[in-house]
């Protein structure tokens, strides 16, 4: 894959070649919008609000394209992780779901929506036996899911391709807004599309604000 970067890492790859690669990207976030518990196309709709975000930031076309990418393959890597949540949490498909709208949210809001959906069905001694395995188990699950997701992303990024600093980005797509980024990049794909999923995630269970619409920016495809 060198042959395709050159020393900044940049996406080196031809025409026809990106196309198709795109295409491959296209589709796989398809099938990780299932693997997340999200509607189809909920990956496309938060490409679309983010590939707008770098114009309206000043920033420039590379970025915008790292936006792009990084978006689209954000959760490549959720299989990584699915042991662990389908030990922990039963459904782990329906536990991802809940989690979504408040991922970038307190840390008791995030506990509320696991536990709210964990083991449902289940007699109630039994799911409070596994809401306190969780609180045990919990920080250390996601420390580990996390970790290999975003070995997993960068994995796929590089056998497609992809630049290096989209590579970088899939590493810290997990990062919170409260907490000191791990491994700061160039300003920054995965802050961005972070954003973008968080403004799709509260129109989709709130609806746009009153007279709001996604901030304007150039044509969406890249």
């Amino acid at each position: 894959m060198a042959e395709n970067r050159g020393d900044s890492g940049r996406d080196r790859r031809g025409g026809k070649e990106s196309r198709r690669a795109d295409e491959l990207i296209g589709a796989l976030s398809l099938a990780t919008d299932l693997g997340v518990g999200e509607p189809l196309e909920h990956g496309l709709r938060t490409t679309v609000i983010g590939v707008r975000l770098p114009a309206s930031l000043g920033l420039d076309e590379e970025a915008r394209r790292e936006v792009y990418h990084v978006a689209l393959l954000r959760y490549a890597g959720c299989t990584a992780e699915s042991h662990l949540g389908a030990a922990l949490f039963g459904d782990e498909i329906a536990v991802r779901a809940a989690m979504a709208p408040v991922l970038q949210g307190s840390r008791a809001e995030l506990f509320l929506a696991i536990t709210r959906t964990m083991r449902a069905g289940e007699p109630a001694r039994w799911r409070a036996v596994a809401v306190a395995r969780a609180l045990v188990h919990l920080q250390d699950a996601f420390r580990k899911g996390t970790a290999g997701h975003c070995e997993m992303t960068q994995v796929h990024a590089l056998r497609l391709g992809l630049g290096a600093n989209i590579q970088a980005a899939l590493g810290d797509v997990f990062e919170r807004w409260d907490e000191p980024v791990t491994a700061p990049c160039r300003p920054h794909a995965g802050g961005v599309r972070t954003d973008a999923e968080s403004f799709r995630q509260e129109v989709s269970v709130h609806g746009p604000p009153p007279g709001d619409r996604v901030p304007p920016g150039p044509r969406d495809t890249v």
